[in-house]
């Protein structure tokens, strides 16, 4: 894909940014998802089932930006959906 796009004229630095987006979407998706999944087992409205989540995944190695970066918008739409109902 590399070789592709400097052929069409892409500068090198462009294509190392966008694969690092993509690559930083990738793995939020991730963590996204196994957290969500993780706090389908607990009580969402607790505070202590996102510290717990967030122990999980930094277990599991992501970077603790991330994770709270997700976690935070879960809380927000977990909020948001206690709201609604």
């Amino acid at each position: 894909i590399v070789y592709d796009l400097q052929q069409k004229g892409v500068p090198r630095d462009v294509i190392d940014e966008a694969f690092e987006c993509a690559e930083e979407w990738d793995e939020k998706n991730l963590i996204g998802t196994l957290a969500a999944k993780k706090l389908r087992s607990m009580d969402a409205s607790d505070p202590a089932s996102y510290t717990k989540v967030a122990s999980y995944l930094a277990r599991k190695g992501f970077q603790g930006s991330d994770i709270m970066a997700v976690l935070d918008d879960l809380r927000s739409f977990e909020e948001d959906a206690y709201a609604g109902a």
